[in-house]
């Protein structure tokens, strides 16, 4: 029989668990996350994506985060932050997407540097394996030891689409 106090436990790795829109009963779920938090010195709060095309023709998605960074150092989201996307528990790749070819996205939002106590939006984009499966995107301090994370997951089929 089971212990009295079974309530589902609270993942360890997460800054701090929230429900983050995945289908629920998958086999792998993803590490527990929010979409946003403070990660070190830095506050990240993952906004919103769209889907356009790479510089091949492929779909992309294109994932819009705001930063703030709380150090006492320049710095960029390049140099603090991680950012990673997976479909179906792998890994997708980084995509090449041009700015002037694609409204709402600028390439160069993550190398800008921002001085302490200012914020920041940054844009990256990865190129998706297909069109129907939930995207989990994550971001984590660059060199950290520390587990937490923020995270959002993106349903392609529901996103707008630029052309």
């Amino acid at each position: 029989s089971a212990p009295a106090a079974s309530a589902a436990p609270t993942p360890a790795p997460s800054a701090s668990p929230s429900p983050s829109g995945s289908p629920s009963g998958s086999p792998s779920e993803p590490p527990a996350g929010t979409s946003s938090g403070d990660l070190g010195d830095y506050h990240v709060e993952i906004q919103d994506a769209f889907i356009a095309d790479d510089f091949e023709g492929n779909p992309a998605i294109i994932i819009t985060y705001t930063w703030a960074n709380n150090s006492d150092e320049t710095v960029s989201a390049l140099a603090a932050l991680s950012e990673k996307a997976f479909q179906n528990g792998v890994q997708i790749d980084r995509a090449v997407v041009y700015s002037r070819n694609t409204p709402g996205y600028d390439s160069g939002t993550a190398s800008r540097s921002i001085r302490p106590g200012a914020e920041s939006e940054v844009q990256c984009a990865f190129t998706l394996r297909d069109r129907v499966s939930v995207v989990e995107f994550e971001v984590t301090e660059f060199i950290s030891l520390s587990d937490s994370m923020v995270s959002m997951n993106f349903d392609p089929q529901t996103l707008n689409t630029v052309e």
